[in-house]
């Protein structure tokens, strides 16, 4: 018998999911809360296996209530139950200990399934989850943090030349190369990290610190 507490400030979603699993035999609903505080204090009242957790609740939310459980009670599984499906909610909740993640549309089979496979030491993500947690490790070279590129030391210099203001005459005295070869440069550092024109370099350099000067 898997022991499961079910923690939300929302009474019509505990009433849902204790209807869901009222007539599975291998699980039973222990307790139920409403915020992290309460569930911290219905632990030390109930042998508790796994914790069917929800995020946006007041006095404690569920990435607290989370980092709490962990400490407190190590050997409890928790598996994070919400609407939220942003890639940065779900590494909030693995890094406060989570060990899987489910959405609260989610159907029973599914709930079931999630709920085994947490309990038995394994991880579980609904496919949404995975798709905004693969989302949110994808390059945004709109937001500034692009996968930057290993530059060379030669485009290392240009670059910061090319921060400092120089010109392609001015680098090259600088640098004792031609003006062409430090157009060649720069022109692959335009393709590397994926921008139009000098303003675009200077940009990327100073949000990424590419260059010291």
């Amino acid at each position: 018998m898997i022991n499961v507490m079910i923690v939300d400030d929302h009474q019509m979603l505990i009433d849902g999911i204790k209807a869901m699993l009222a007539e599975e035999a291998g699980i039973g609903i222990v307790a139920d809360a409403y915020n992290g505080i309460e569930a911290l204090e219905k632990l030390e009242q109930h042998a508790v296996d796994l914790v069917l957790l929800d995020i946006n609740m007041p006095v404690m939310d569920g990435v607290e209530a989370c980092r709490q459980i962990k400490k407190l009670h190590p050997s409890v599984r928790i598996l994070a139950l919400t609407m939220y499906n942003e890639g940065s909610i779900v590494t909030q909740m693995l890094q406060s200990g989570a060990h899987g993640f489910i959405l609260k549309n989610t159907g029973r089979t599914n709930l079931i399934e999630a709920i085994t496979e947490v309990y038995e030491g394994r991880t579980y993500f609904d496919q949404q989850v995975k798709e905004a947690l693969m989302k949110s490790m994808m390059p945004d070279r709109k937001a500034g943090v692009a996968f930057i590129p290993k530059l060379t030391r030669r485009e290392k210099d240009i670059l910061r030349l090319i921060v400092l203001e120089n010109n392609a005459q001015e680098i090259a005295a600088k640098l004792f190369i031609s003006p062409n070869t430090v157009e060649t440069h720069r022109r692959h550092l335009l393709e590397k990290l994926n921008v139009k024109n000098s303003a675009g370099l200077v940009r990327i350099a100073l949000e990424n610190k590419l260059v010291e000067y």
